[in-house]
């Protein structure tokens, strides 16, 4: 499972990976994309970071369509960003058990950046839900969620005078 979501992430394939991930992992880019969308200049980030949708769609969106739009959305944002994503190269190492609900796969991820070769070992924790293992901890989505939350609310412009 972990190597399918590895597989989805360095192609971009946001529909594969949502399903891939524990409700929780989607709950919190929700959160983060209310808190955006909830602030004072919210409508800059609906057309921004979502095309243009109004705030009553936005509110429909579930979890997992609010993900696979943000998601969609970053790619335009921070193109540079979601590309690091395609360059990595992931090798599972093991995987560690904690208890009957928790497992943590240990990956070793290598990107080659402009020449030079970054290797470092990371771990993902996945999460039983109903009785299926789904990414539950990801420093990639971790990442992905910085993104997000480091997307620019537009400014009122200054005042004249």
């Amino acid at each position: 499972m972990a190597e399918r979501f590895f597989h989805g992430l360095g192609r971009l394939q946001w529909t594969r990976i949502v399903d891939l991930l524990h409700r929780d992992a989607q709950d919190r880019f929700r959160v983060v994309a209310e808190q955006l969308v909830g602030s004072l200049r919210g409508d800059s980030i609906l057309i921004q970071l979502y095309g243009g949708r109004s705030r009553e769609a936005f509110d429909g969106w579930t979890p997992r369509e609010t993900f696979l739009r943000s998601t969609t959305g970053l790619v335009s944002y921070a193109r540079g960003l979601m590309e690091s994503q395609v360059t990595t190269d992931v090798a599972i190492i093991g995987t560690v058990a904690e208890g009957d609900s928790l497992r943590h796969v240990v990956y070793r991820e290598g990107t080659d950046h402009m020449g030079t070769e970054i290797v470092e070992v990371a771990v993902t924790t996945l999460r039983l839900q109903d009785g299926r293992w789904k990414i539950w901890r990801n420093d990639e989505l971790d990442v992905l969620e910085a993104a997000l939350r480091g997307v620019p609310i537009g400014r009122s412009p200054p005042p004249s005078g």
